[in-house]
């Protein structure tokens, strides 16, 4: 990318072994790209080896979750799914639509803040309309259902941190603070 290129900012962030993957917050036209893969190498034949448009589909990325093969990003009020190595056509460009991979039982809006893989199957998420976290099951660009871990009114974002092979700690920032959640073997429980 030349040094003089004016680039939207970007709102979401991942990285993988061999990849940066970045969504972008605001973009001035729809020329600008919507989610972006980069080539983590220093060294590259082309423009085109070091940078690929994943998805043209919507204004402002809020915020993105990597898994072992595709990568899940949420904007408006949906989630979508791509492949992390595609590199032949986006989705969002010439009528292809981009696969959005869940939706709520009820049918309501979502508005998904932050989302963090549990590097199995499932992808929680912060859920900012029924200020709640929530989980999908991930592996498949197939469309599944959110389905309620716990309320976390007004929680913005997500983290697992890894306690031992078989529990892990949901960690929610809450205006300011910290809320923890301890996740066995699937099942959640809040912390005292």
């Amino acid at each position: 990318v030349p040094a003089s290129a004016q680039l939207p900012p970007p709102a979401a962030l991942g990285v993988d072994s061999l990849n940066i993957f970045w969504g972008n917050g605001a973009r001035s036209g729809s020329g600008d790209a919507s989610l972006v893969r980069a080539s983590r190498k220093a060294e590259v034949e082309t423009a085109e080896d070091y940078n690929w448009v994943l998805a043209n589909n919507v204004d402002a990325v809020r915020s993105l979750s990597l898994t072992a093969a595709d990568i899940y990003y949420s904007a408006g009020d949906s989630v979508y799914g791509v492949p992390k190595r595609k590199t032949n056509q986006m989705c969002g460009d010439a009528g292809e639509a981009c696969a959005e991979v869940v939706h709520r039982e009820d049918g309501a809006a979502l508005r998904v803040s932050s989302m963090v893989w549990d590097g199995a199957g499932t992808i929680f998420a912060v859920e900012q309309e029924s200020g709640s976290i929530q989980r999908f099951a991930c592996g498949s660009l197939s469309t599944h259902l959110m389905e309620k871990v716990c309320d976390a009114p007004g929680a913005h974002s997500i983290a697992l941190l890894a306690h031992s092979s078989t529990s892990s700690a949901l960690m929610a920032a809450k205006g300011g603070a910290l809320a923890c959640f301890c996740v066995v073997l699937s099942i959640v429980l809040p912390m005292f």
